[in-house]
């Protein structure tokens, strides 16, 4: 795997290469490429409230637990449409798995 990471631009360009062995003994390489975005938790809560979402709870880590200490790695919402009463997604809770 190589791996460019852009931090001006918040995106980070991976190339995976997969070596395969044919029938016949050959060596076949393929390869994908994948770009990915780096967003920060107030670029996200910003795009959900101009779409029209008001968030009520964040979630942080990959247990899911309710954001009070600094989250690594990923965040969760529980968003539901602005004026609407009822939650349209829910992160699933350590409880519920």
């Amino acid at each position: 795997m190589l791996r460019r990471a852009r931090p001006a631009d918040q995106l980070d360009e991976l190339m995976f290469f997969y070596d395969e062995k044919t029938s016949a003994g050959y060596l076949r390489r393929s390869m994908v490429e994948l770009r990915l975005r780096w967003f920060t938790r107030f670029e996200l809560e910003l795009l959900l409230q101009s779409a029209g979402w008001q968030v009520d709870e964040l979630y942080g880590n990959y247990d899911s637990s309710h954001l009070g200490r600094p989250a690594i790695g990923c965040w969760s919402w529980r968003a539901r449409r602005a004026g609407r009463g009822s939650p349209s997604w829910r992160s699933p809770s350590p409880s519920r798995r």
